[in-house]
């Protein structure tokens, strides 16, 4: 037996399932970290369990105190990651044709401090401005004086793959996803020395690096919780989006692959984020176009879901996936990729009309501000 343990808070926004369509509101923001073990797992996952149960804890007090989110927010103990992501899938698969058909954001913490050198996260790249807002604010563990971006790794946001229970919620469901944690010297993955000894010697004496991830996290779900309008930012996405496109150039060149239709498409969708990202900037007081806004701003990632990709239909978006070769380690566009590694032109041609067709609905389904169809 795999029992998920599952909270919720309601938002005060929230409709019930049969009435999201109707009322153009939006759905939850999803937490999640797992709680099975190897070992003693100390940093994965228990790092990660104790700030999700400090995040818990801190709602619960700006609940006593009269706060109400907007938007629902759910916070979720997976068990079976170890052996599959099994409790995540599960509740994802469960749950499609409700909280997930629905469901704004998923933002996953496994292990939150692996050490105490630098922040890294990788995430959907429309929630990047968000966690780099969020970064520069949360004071920096060893120095009060600095905030969590002073000790960003540097460079951009990371793509997401696989290894964490993030997987179902994006790379099946086309839900945006964030990953994050805070990084060190860590030679005692899934072992038995991943204790609660190493890390109060080793990693954390203080848990200073715990507080600042559960304070990162916190602030991250409060701002996409209660904002009129979700802070998400779609030129990030779009920019990220036109980066990858163009370091497949060389390869499909080089067997005569024409990724024209890709570009046209994802330069019709930085277009478009930024039209929307102008809009959402606004103060709006039009309830119809604030809903508008979300949901354009919520469910255009589901643009990016296709049939299935080559030889892994179960892994069904088009912009990013686990390498089939990289374990965890993502892979952007991987069925044109991954085609052009095997030499395979007929599929990587087909693959660019599938990503071409799904980057181009992306783009109408921002731009349709009157009456924008569902996209999940």
């Amino acid at each position: 037996k795999i029992p998920n343990i599952i909270a919720t808070m309601q938002g005060s926004d929230d409709s019930s399932d049969e009435d999201y369509d109707e009322d153009g509101s939006t759905g939850p923001i999803i937490l999640g970290n797992h709680r099975d073990a190897w070992v003693f797992g100390a940093v994965d996952p228990n790092s990660g369990t104790a700030a999700l149960l400090e995040v818990g804890r801190c709602l619960s007090v700006l609940y006593t105190k009269g706060w109400r989110p907007r938007r629902s927010i759910i916070l979720a103990s997976w068990s079976g990651e170890e052996y599959g992501l099994l409790g995540s899938t599960a509740y994802a698969e469960m749950h499609e044709h409700d909280i997930l058909k629905h469901a704004v954001a998923y933002l996953n913490v496994d292990m939150a401090v692996s050490g105490n050198k630098k922040l890294e996260a990788s995430a959907t790249h429309s929630l990047d401005r968000l966690f780099f807002d969020v970064a520069s604010i949360v004071p920096a563990p060893d120095d009060p004086e600095m905030t969590l971006i002073d000790r960003w790794g540097g460079g951009n946001m990371g793509t997401l793959g696989s290894g964490s229970d993030y997987t179902a919620f994006l790379d099946r469901y086309g839900i945006a996803s964030l990953d994050m944690s805070y990084v060190g010297d860590y030679g005692v993955y899934h072992s038995a020395y991943d204790s609660f000894h190493w890390m109060v010697t080793e990693a954390d004496p203080e848990f200073l690096c715990h507080q600042a991830m559960a304070r990162l996290w916190l602030v991250m779900t409060v701002r996409l919780a209660s904002r009129p309008i979700l802070p998400f930012y779609m030129t990030g996405q779009a920019s990220m989006l036109l980066k990858q496109v163009d370091e497949l150039s060389d390869a499909a060149a080089a067997v005569g692959v024409d990724l024209t239709p890709l570009k046209v498409a994802s330069a019709k969708f930085l277009e478009a984020s930024r039209v929307i990202d102008q809009d959402a900037s606004k103060n709006e007081d039009d309830r119809r176009k604030v809903n508008s806004i979300n949901r354009r701003l919520a469910y255009a990632e589901r643009s990016f879901l296709g049939s299935g990709l080559p030889g892994r239909t179960w892994f069904k978006h088009l912009l990013q996936a686990p390498g089939y070769y990289l374990g965890y380690g993502s892979r952007a566009f991987p069925g044109i990729a991954e085609a052009l590694d095997g030499g395979d032109v007929i599929v990587a041609a087909k693959q660019v009309k599938v990503a071409s067709n799904a980057v181009a609905a992306a783009a109408n389904f921002l731009s349709d501000a009157i009456n924008p169809a569902p996209c999940y």
